[in-house]
């Protein structure tokens, strides 16, 4: 979600259901549990910072609760307590298992046992402690991404890259080392 909405409830709506819309343009149904993890992450983070009321409990409970049965399900956990850690729309996570807190871009595409995640330190252009991951950007197989790191469009990581530096648009990262290609 970008940061001029400011959490405005129908413009922050408007955005919600056209991420989910784009989401599940990339899975062959809607019923696939790595779909439904998604959904309701989104409707999580839409009543966790935009709807913000006790009224909306019996239903925010009920959004928990399958978050819960769907890890359960499919090991995949994506943390939206902070409001600066969000997916934007055609996310993919193609298999089960992974940890995501980070700023995605459009049509991320991530395979299984991947970490995305932050660290105590903050990146001094965008003061965050989690990563900002661009558009169309692919990570393979057990990559982990680490810290406060920003990275670029179009960028290809592969199975099992550490990332913990920043990466420039288009390019290719291999190995423990961030060695681009």
């Amino acid at each position: 979600m970008t940061d001029s909405l400011k959490f405005i409830p129908s413009v922050a709506f408007k955005v919600i259901w056209s991420d989910i819309r784009k989401d599940l343009a990339r899975y062959p149904s809607a019923f696939v549990p790595n779909f439904l993890t998604f959904f309701f992450y989104r409707l999580d983070y839409y009543f966790t910072h935009v709807r913000k009321s006790v009224f909306y409990f019996p239903l925010v409970f009920f959004i928990r609760l399958m978050r819960k049965f769907l890890f359960i399900l499919n090991h995949i956990e994506i943390s939206c307590v902070y409001p600066y850690s969000y997916l934007e729309g055609g996310f993919l996570f193609n298999h089960h298992s992974g940890v995501i807190s980070a700023r995605m871009g459009k049509n991320a595409k991530v395979f299984s046992f991947v970490t995305i995640g932050g660290t105590d330190k903050r990146h001094p252009a965008t003061n965050s402690k989690y990563p900002v991951i661009g558009h169309n950007v692919l990570i393979g197989t057990g990559a982990k991404v680490i810290g406060p790191v920003r990275i670029g469009n179009n960028v290809k990581i592969g199975a099992n890259a550490t990332v913990t530096k920043d990466v420039p648009d288009g390019a290719t990262v291999v190995g423990v080392n961030q060695t681009l290609v």
